[in-house]
Formats: C-alpha cells, sequence, structure tokens
C-alpha cells in the first residue's frame, strides 16, 4: 500500500521556510555599521582632542562660540554612533534568531520524518488490513506536537526580526543631535568677517604638551620657557602617542578584568564611559603629560590615559600596578578614584554630560 502524506506535514516545510531568510548578509550588514561607528568615534576622538587643545590655549568671547559650537559636532558623532552601534546589535540578535530557528525547525522535521516513519511501519506491522484513513489520526498527533515545538522558534526569530525593524526605525525617527542640523560655520560670530568683532586671547603660560611654548600668528612670541615639573613619577617614556581605538578597547577590558577580580562591580565601569575619559582626556595616549594647568604648576601634572595626578594615582593604585604609564595600570586608578568620588564612572560629569549630548568636563 503506498504512504500517502501525513496530515499538516507540508506546514512545517513552510515553517522551515519562513525562518530560512540570510543571517549571514544580515551579519555583514551589522559589522558594516559597526565598522562605521568605530571611524565616526576615532573621528570624535581626534576632534575633540583638538577643540580641548584650542580650548586650553585660548580664551575670549569668540574662542569660548568656538568651543561650543565644535560640541555639536561631538553630540552628534556620539547620536550617530549610538545609532549604529544600537541598530548593529539588533540586526545581530535577529541573524542569531533566524539561524538558530532554521536549524532547530530543521532538526524537528528530520525527527518527525523518522518518527512518522516507525510509527507507520509498526502500525501496518500491528493491523496488516488498516487502511490508510486508520492511519492517519496517529501520524496528525505525531504532526501536531512537532508543529507546537517549531512554533516556539517561528515565534522566537519572528520575535527577533521585529525588535530589529523596530530598533532601526526608532534610531531613525528620534535620532538625537545630527550633522545635517549643525549651522554653516561661515555664519558663525567666531567666525572673521566684515563686521564681525573677533576675540581671542592667548591664554597666559599655555604651553602645548612638552613644555614647549606654542607660537602662533595670532598669538606673537611665546612667553619664557619653564623647565616641567614631572612630577615624582618623572617623565613619560621616550616614544608613545595615541594608540589605535582598538588597543585602548583591549586595555579597558584587561583592567576591568582586573578590577572585577578585586570585587569592583562591573555595573560600575561600564567600557564605553572609560573610553569616553580616556578619549577626552589623553587622546589615547598612554604617555600624555599635561604640562600647563593649575596641577602642573603645583608639580603634579596629570599623566596617562586618564591623566591622574601623582597623588591621585598612588592613592588608588593596585598592588603590582604601580605604574603611571602603563595603559592598564593608568585605568585601573582612574576607574577607582572615579568610582570612589561619584559612585561609578557613568556618574563622571564629563561622562554624564556627553550621554546627554553636553561638552565633556574633566574629572
Amino acid at each position: 500500500m503506498s504512504a500517502g502524506p501525513a496530515p499538516g506535514r507540508d506546514e512545517l516545510d513552510a515553517m522551515l521556510r519562513k525562518v530560512t531568510g540570510a543571517p549571514g548578509d544580515i551579519d555583514d550588514l551589522a559589522r558594516a555599521w559597526r565598522s562605521v561607528a568605530g571611524e565616526i568615534e576615532e573621528f570624535a576622538g581626534g576632534m575633540s582632542a583638538a577643540v580641548r587643545t584650542a580650548d586650553d590655549a585660548w580664551r575670549g568671547r569668540s574662542a569660548q562660540q568656538f568651543v561650543t559650537y565644535m560640541g555639536r559636532y561631538g553630540a552628534a558623532a556620539g547620536s550617530l554612533r549610538a545609532a549604529l552601534t544600537g541598530s548593529a546589535a539588533a540586526l545581530e540578535s535577529a541573524a542569531s534568531a533566524l539561524r538558530e530557528a532554521r536549524t532547530e525547525i530543521a532538526a524537528i522535521c528530520r525527527d518527525l520524518d523518522t518518527s512518522l516513519a516507525n510509527y507507520r511501519r509498526r502500525f501496518y506491522a500491528d493491523q496488516p488490513d488498516a487502511t490508510e484513513a486508520d492511519l492517519r489520526p496517529g501520524l496528525a498527533r505525531l504532526v501536531g506536537q512537532a508543529r507546537t515545538a517549531a512554533q516556539e522558534w517561528v515565534d522566537s526569530a519572528d520575535e527577533a526580526v521585529t525588535k530589529a525593524k523596530n530598533t532601526v526605525k526608532q534610531f531613525v525617527d528620534e535620532h538625537g543631535p545630527t550633522f545635517r542640523a549643525i549651522p554653516d560655520v561661515s555664519r558663525q560670530e567666531f567666525t572673521p568677517a566684515p563686521g564681525r568683532r573677533i576675540e581671542w586671547l592667548r591664554e597666559p603660560g599655555y604651553q602645548e604638551r612638552g613644555g614647549v611654548p606654542a607660537t602662533t600668528a595670532l598669538s606673537g612670541a611665546p612667553a619664557a620657557a619653564h623647565a616641567p615639573s614631572y612630577g615624582p613619577s618623572g617623565p613619560p617614556p621616550a616614544g608613545g602617542g595615541p594608540a589605535p581605538t582598538e588597543q585602548v578597547r583591549k586595555w579597558i577590558e584587561e583592567a576591568i578584568a582586573i578590577l572585577a577580580r578585586h570585587g569592583v562591580p562591573a555595573s560600575k565601569m561600564n567600557p564605553d564611559d572609560i573610553w569616553t575619559i580616556v578619549r577626552h582626556e589623553s587622546g589615547g595616549n598612554p604617555h600624555a603629560i599635561n604640562n600647563w594647568d593649575s596641577n602642573a604648576a603645583q608639580g603634579t601634572p596629570s599623566k596617562g590615559l586618564m591623566q591622574t595626578i601623582d597623588p591621585t594615582f598612588n592613592a588608588h593604585a593596585l598592588p603590582g600596578h604601580r605604574d603611571i604609564y602603563d595603559p592598564v595600570d593608568n585605568i585601573i586608578a582612574g576607574v577607582r578614584y572615579a568610582i570612589s568620588r561619584y559612585g561609578s564612572v557613568a556618574n563622571v560629569p564629563g561622562v554624564a554630560n556627553t550621554r546627554q549630548g553636553l561638552g565633556y568636563v574633566g574629572y
């Protein structure tokens, strides 16, 4: 007797087709968005460091207007980066859900076909004169059980895909500050133009990194140079410069792992918040040193990735991590200081400000 199709078996095939998308393509798109987000982050970090230098070197109405205006770029970059990384995460979840659902439903279909064949063989062995109609109720029961199990995976994938669509749409519809909304720089009061009063005043005593007074066409001759005081830990090692973003991320992750082993809750040291401080304070340069501010004037210049002064670093460093110019050691001390003063890294005023699209302030 020929075997007819099991009642409802085609519904399982339809479920499998429903979750057979292109998760690999979705992952590729998510990676592309994350890559762009990383480039935006590097752009914003470099720009922020340059603006901070200008803010340190100049004062006056025009200088302040310039810093405020440039803060719009940082806010727009942060908003776009958040949209890209948030959307990428949602896409990755959708791709993972589709991939998992297809694997599970395919397995359910294979198991069902085996169960149907075994049931059919046993049924006819026990009842040689049975008809296909006699067989159908048992087959339908097996198909129904498989359909119920498969539906859970269909629902899970559908939920993840819907969430991804809604997340991307939300970032599009409810975006934060945008580059498009930044007004034309040529129309700003700090930009030289006929009839505008420009006020850029050199900050007295300002020195570029390394202790060499800066000279520009606007500042005139530099003030007399003074040998910088490097404090108890001495000057930075030779060489250096800003590290690539991914390298800084690895330093942050290593520091967080060490802090976690010493009992610091993960909720108090978000890596993105730590990166915000590093990006604004040192631009990712573990050998950075500030030889021109009030701390430097007192003989304790700010040093390293998170720009800690020697007394603060020494008070918050962990045993075995007491090199202020070591990037991991510096992050450890900076994070412990931030937590002791503000309760968490997220509560550092500069971090809280940037989250709201405002300008960064030192900690």
